[in-house]
């Protein structure tokens, strides 16, 4: 097959996968709408998933698993006027209390007639799906053929996996400075900025992929390369404290070291500095009004220090 062929082949593929964006990133993502009956109940109105991947057959592949996971979502949804994802998970809840079961606690500590008697209808429900089809009833989601109570039912008995919001909550305890509201709420900020991009996945199941849509996701929105730098490696100092903590250091390696940031740099704007009696302007303005926040513009004026790094000193930290 020629390139001219393929480079055709290529373009006819993606202009056939409905639901989905191309974005500059190279990388496509899926975009679909809520159905208008039933948005006063779902917590979005357009759905955004990235689907990490450039290869139109891969993103064809996952965005068909996509749709009948929302489709069977949606016609459970209308069949039942009070259902909810919230309703869903409370409703898996009673489910394993009905059955004595106890949500993440492995299956070797629970009871096995209880689980045998949950599994029942999920199997049966299974091979009704699949009919005399092998490869659908080894390979069909789960979401295709249970109920949402049954699938969050199922995912209430995994083992909790640690998220970053948990590796977070390690990283601070063993922070040298301590856990103050400041570094919390900035590193919480930039936790919560990559979750919205490659959703709250367990800590040890993010991979490079993962990381490189988050840094084509920043670029693509117009943030300054260096800031996607400070972010990264932010991120990469919670991975690493979670992972030493836990002594995981040996088997898991850091998916947010070793990025290229392609043009890094190359977006920074040179800052004018101010004439000296500008500067002599200021640093009476400060003397003048004498409060906390004249104090961090002084400290920056004789330091060079950035403005997060003043206004996260400790009492301690200042000795003059």
């Amino acid at each position: 097959m020629t390139r001219r062929l393929k480079r055709l082949t290529r373009s006819l593929l993606i202009l056939a996968i409905r639901y989905t964006e191309l974005r500059k990133n190279g990388l496509f993502y899926y975009q679909r709408a809520v159905p208008l009956d039933l948005r006063d109940r779902l917590p979005v109105k357009i759905i955004k998933v990235p689907l990490g991947t450039a290869d139109p057959a891969t993103a064809l592949k996952k965005v068909k698993r996509l749709n009948a996971q929302y489709e069977r979502e949606w016609e459970l949804l209308r069949a039942d006027p009070t259902a909810s994802p919230a309703a869903a998970k409370a409703q898996a809840l009673e489910l394993l209390r009905k059955y004595g079961l106890t949500p993440h606690v492995p299956a070797s500590d629970q009871d096995e007639a209880a689980l045998d008697a949950l599994f029942a209808p999920m199997q049966e429900a299974r091979e009704a799906y699949a009919g005399d089809c092998e490869d659908t009833y080894r390979n069909a989601d789960v979401s295709e053929y249970l109920t949402p109570v049954q699938c969050a039912a199922l995912g209430l008995l995994k083992p909790k996996a640690d998220t970053l919001h948990d590796a977070l909550e390690v990283y601070l305890s063993c922070h040298q400075k301590g856990d103050s509201e400041e570094r919390r709420t900035y590193a919480a900020r930039v936790i919560s900025g990559f979750i919205e991009v490659v959703k709250d996945k367990p800590v040890l199941e993010i991979r490079r992929g993962d990381v490189r849509a988050y840094i084509a996701y920043e670029r693509a929105r117009g943030v300054k390369t260096t800031t996607v730098r400070r972010r990264l490696n932010d991120l990469r100092a919670v991975f690493e404290r979670y992972t030493l903590e836990k002594e995981l250091t040996a088997t898991v390696g850091n998916p947010f070291e070793k990025h290229t940031i392609r043009g890094e740099g190359q977006d920074a704007e040179e800052g004018s500095p101010l004439a000296a009696a500008d500067w002599s302007r200021l640093a009476q303005l400060c003397r003048t009004l004498d409060d906390d926040v004249r104090w961090m513009i002084a400290v920056q004026m004789v330091t060079g220090a950035r403005i997060a790094e003043v206004a996260g000193l400790t009492l301690a930290d200042v000795v003059l």
